[in-house]
């Protein structure tokens, strides 16, 4: 928690003094308009703006390792299951293999 505050103090900081050093007015054109902004607020503007986009174009390749993680452990469970199966499948035929010579051990003996 206190790592998290000093983290969050610093970076307050930081923009506080980038702020300041960037201070002046600059006109941004937009073609059918222009306005005068600080230099700083302009920067952050558009840091967030590309926070915002790279966040929304990142959800669809989340989405699909969320569903491809999904399909890999359902498969991982099936093929556990297989596993499972096939292991008391070749202990049953152990056992009856183990039986069967002692049957034929038995008329022997």
């Amino acid at each position: 928690m206190q790592k998290y505050f000093f983290t969050t103090i610093i970076v307050v900081l930081i923009m506080v003094t980038f702020a300041i050093l960037n201070a002046r007015v600059v006109e941004i054109n937009f073609g059918f308009k222009s306005i005068n902004i600080s230099l700083a607020l302009t920067i952050f503007i558009v840091f967030a703006i590309g926070a915002l986009v790279s966040y929304i174009l990142s959800i669809s390749g989340i989405y699909k390792l969320k569903k491809e993680n999904k399909n890999l452990k359902k498969k991982n469970s099936e093929l556990a299951s297989e596993i499972n199966t096939l292991n008391s499948t070749a202990t049953d035929k152990e056992n009856s293999t183990e039986s069967s010579t002692d049957d034929v051990l038995d008329e022997r003996g």
